[in-house]
């Protein structure tokens, strides 16, 4: 079987808040994925969940597009630990205080969170020549180190193998074998000193390719 190949799409940060955004019918189509594919997702998990769109305007939202169809898509959060109105977001709810506490220790105030990995059903890990969760994850971290944010924070499921790709940038878990949402996950934060490149070489050279086909001349650092 011919496998699908990640260097024919395009990576591309959307935000989905803006009153025109860039492409309206590409972050709707963008809605529409994350909305279907969590919605199944916490069916099977046996939650119940109405999932708010506001949980998807709240975040940019990076992803990966074949042609102007999303198939991919990681949305990243921005937030100042020193401010209770950051700290009382929905994001955090249900985030354990030592969690938060640990990283406020090391003096990590701005934080960038990633979260709602969602994929295509058609693109897979077992059809594609390389990951595209780990492109994505791989391209959050490049947003990472180029914004003012110190810690990259989130807790990720370890049935999907989603923290041994935080671990393969220079993750490192806080609180190991936690649960949430009825899954055990790891919580995990890179720092800006720790971060590096995916240390599998397939991913680290499809990142990098398309992060550098979407940079433009523009500052893309973005203050929390």
């Amino acid at each position: 079987m011919v496998k699908r190949s990640v260097y024919d799409l395009r990576f591309d940060v959307l935000d989905p808040r803006a009153f025109f955004p860039k492409n309206v019918s590409v972050c709707e189509d963008s809605f529409g994925l994350w909305r279907d594919q969590w919605s199944q997702t916490f069916v099977e998990l046996g939650l119940e969940s109405e999932l708010p769109s506001n949980d998807f305007l709240d975040r940019q939202v990076s992803g990966l597009f074949e042609g102007d169809r999303p198939v991919g898509l990681l949305l990243y959060g921005w937030y100042d630990l020193r401010r209770g109105s950051h700290l009382k977001h929905a994001y955090f709810k249900g985030f354990p205080q030592m969690v938060l506490d640990e990283v406020r220790a090391q003096d990590h105030s701005h934080v960038m969170t990633i979260s709602y990995l969602t994929l295509a059903a058609g693109w897979r890990r077992h059809v594609t020549d390389v990951p595209l969760s780990d492109v994505l994850i791989a391209c959050s971290v490049k947003m990472f180190q180029q914004s003012h944010a110190s810690a990259l924070l989130g807790y990720y499921r370890n049935d999907r193998k989603v923290n041994e790709m935080v671990y393969r940038h220079g993750g490192r878990p806080i609180l190991a074998d936690a649960v949430a949402y009825g899954v055990k996950v790891d919580y995990a934060v890179i720092t800006k000193d720790e971060a590096h490149e995916s240390t599998v070489t397939g991913v680290r050279d499809a990142a990098a390719t398309l992060w550098n086909r979407w940079q433009t001349p523009q500052d893309v650092r973005i203050s929390a």
